[in-house]
């Protein structure tokens, strides 16, 4: 059996390095998939979700790490510049995803 590989904390881009969302002590990767899931969650359609999420990293690109309340920001003037509605950006959150129905 292989052991696996672990990845760097460049990730597996190509020379790309890894963003990290600051909350309350903790680090954590930006994931765009999960950005796009949320925004997804709160309304946008497919397209206009992985778009702005797209958008997002671009802005965060070169900063080694940023707080939750300046990705929410940044979320906001995406959606906001794209004429897209603000609220999908939902309420700042934590290290971790919560979805209430």
């Amino acid at each position: 059996m292989k052991p696996q590989a672990r990845r760097s904390e460049a990730g597996a881009g190509a020379g790309r390095e890894r963003i990290y969302i600051e909350y309350d002590s903790v680090r954590r990767p930006f994931m765009r998939g999960i950005l796009v899931h949320s925004l997804m969650a709160h309304g946008l359609a497919f397209d206009d979700a992985y778009a702005s999420a797209n958008a997002v990293r671009e802005r965060l690109r070169g900063r080694r790490s940023v707080t939750v309340e300046d990705l929410w920001q940044t979320v906001q003037d995406v959606l906001r510049e794209r004429s897209l509605p603000e609220e999908a950006a939902g309420p700042p959150i934590g290290p971790s995803v919560r979805i209430l129905s």
